[in-house]
């Protein structure tokens, strides 16, 4: 989005200055746009906005200034006025936004100095209120830079599927859709060279350096900022560094209270604008015991709940984290180990550092068939031994592919992907991903009492799955008098039926050349 200024307050409502009619050539009314056309001769065209009329003199309102979408300047006043919005030619808008509630009219003036002049009087009223708007408050960045650092963030692949059309998915995912392909027959055995994996010295996750007072404070006691991951290795090679866009912004609690809040005040304690902040949105909560307090200078309105904003959130009922390492929660107060390295990079990583793993080099001769058919997430199998495509040079012509491979040491597809939960009903949520060539999935399980939201998949997507609780729950054994079976070492003797309850899931896919494909998630319910 266009960055506003820098001094926008915090709680105002911006409104567009409107334009309902006047001369056409130098006023969009579909766009609220002044236009400045080229100066006429020697003499200079002119824009100028007037304050016409103000329901309080006494508040202090602001304008901001855009030419042609970006920023210029910022007007304050109070009381009707005229403002100078400029004179080179573009396309000109206006925002007005005040410090408390207040009613202003404006005018337009369009003039070209000593030959004649165009009046153009809105004859609207902006009623300002003090309501935030998030979206004239927010930082700047760039559409493709938030992108990409979201495709950053999460270990994600982007895939177009026509010219307006994307699919992203995480990588591991577009792994596990990929097909398994024997090209023994095909390749040049005498070609293949075997070397190590050139493995990085160290790896790093940071997001931008923040300002903030806490993650200053925290940096001085750690040696880094809050969320940043870095791990050294004793290798001779290039580094591995993810830097995303965003600031990690630590909040803290106030004593004894539930309510978390974060603050945008640097270590001497004065305000800052942030990088972009990414955060999570949590349920409803508990606002404290004197509750969050709105004062507008005549009403002090309490509110008893809250929708905090966290690093961390609750998916599947786990807990998740934004951080890159295992940081403790500013919310939960727990260290959470669902962090963005160990869900989303640490499989890769941990295939690529295997001591088993090589980089192998392999010229082939493919038929037309696998050449058209073979996608870069295929899982290649050259005699015993299974492969992930590193780097493909393909002659079309003549079918010769040069291939650079390593050493696949992960699960073929979602096989023994487990899902923890409670001993309780409940419902989770998870991917169905079609494998390549795939036309249908069917989900199914052998597990009575569970149901799916939906059975049969076309296309890539996610079924919620209902469970009951489980049936052989843990309980504590007690006499016939009410009393605790205890050991020696005054430990609760749990009753030895109690047991993991396994939900398997299965997925059959369904090629398109007639075979299936099957495999499995599963739900383990805690005794």
């Amino acid at each position: 989005m266009v960055q506003p200024n820098k001094t926008t307050k915090a709680f105002t409502n911006k409104q567009l200055v409107g334009i309902s009619s006047g001369n056409s050539q130098y006023f969009n009314i579909s766009t609220d746009e002044a236009e400045v056309t080229a100066n006429i001769g020697n003499s200079v065209a002119n824009l100028i906005l007037f304050v016409t009329n103000v329901s309080s003199s006494g508040v202090t309102y602001y304008i901001d200034v855009y030419r042609d979408g970006v920023f210029q300047q910022t007007f304050e006043g109070q009381g009707p006025a005229g403002f100078f919005v400029g004179q080179a030619p573009g396309k000109y808008t206006c925002y007005v936004y005040a410090d408390s509630i207040i009613d202003i009219d404006t005018e337009y003036e369009w003039f070209v100095s000593g030959i004649t002049s165009w009046f153009y009087s809105t004859n609207l009223q902006n009623n300002l209120s003090t309501t935030s708007n998030l979206s004239y408050n927010a930082p700047d960045i760039k559409v493709s830079d938030f992108i990409s650092g979201i495709l950053k963030m999460y270990n994600l692949t982007i895939t177009a599927e026509s010219i307006d059309t994307f699919l992203i998915e995480p990588l591991d995912w577009w792994y596990q859709k990929g097909g398994v392909i024997d090209i023994t027959r095909h390749v040049d055995i005498e070609s293949i060279d075997v070397s190590k994996v050139p493995l990085y010295k160290s790896i790093g996750f940071k997001f931008q350096e923040s300002k903030n007072f806490v993650n200053a404070e925290y940096k001085g006691r750690t040696g880094k900022s809050y969320g940043d991951l870095i791990q050294k290795f004793a290798f001779e090679s290039d580094s591995f560094t993810i830097e995303v866009p965003f600031e990690n912004l630590p909040q803290a609690k106030y004593t004894n209270e539930t309510v978390q809040v974060g603050f945008t005040l640097d270590e001497d304690y004065k305000s800052y604008i942030p990088k972009p902040v990414l955060l999570y949105q949590r349920p409803a909560s508990s606002a404290g015991s004197a509750g969050i307090k709105f004062d507008d200078g005549s009403t002090v309105n309490t509110l008893s709940q809250y929708i905090p904003l966290a690093q961390d959130v609750i998916y599947n009922s786990q807990d998740y984290t934004l951080n890159f390492a295992p940081e403790q929660s500013t919310y939960t107060d727990q260290i959470i180990s669902n962090n963005q390295y160990y869900v989303w990079y640490h499989n890769y990583f941990k295939n690529l550092f295997d001591e088993k793993n090589r980089l192998v080099s392999v010229k082939a001769i493919f038929p037309i068939s696998v050449l058209t058919n073979l996608r870069l997430n295929d899982r290649l199998i050259i005699r015993d031994k299974r492969y992930i495509i590193n780097s493909i040079n393909a002659n079309l012509t003549s079918g010769e592919v040069q291939l650079e491979l390593l050493h696949d040491l992960r699960e073929v597809s979602n096989n023994n992907n487990v899902i923890f939960t409670g001993v309780g009903a409940g419902s989770i949520a998870t991917p169905v991903l079609l494998l390549n060539g795939a036309t249908t999935t069917t989900v199914s399980t052998t597990t009575p009492g569970v149901s799916f939201s939906s059975t049969t998949f076309t296309s890539d997507d996610f079924v919620t799955v209902t469970y009951p609780a489980n049936p052989t729950p843990e309980f504590e054994i007690i006499t016939e008098a009410g009393d605790d079976v205890i050991t020696d070492n005054n430990i609760n003797l749990i009753d030895e039926e109690s047991n993991y309850t396994v939900i398997p899931v299965q997925f059959l896919h369904t090629l398109q050349n007639g075979t299936e494909e099957v495999n499995y998630t599963y739900i383990l319910q805690s005794p």
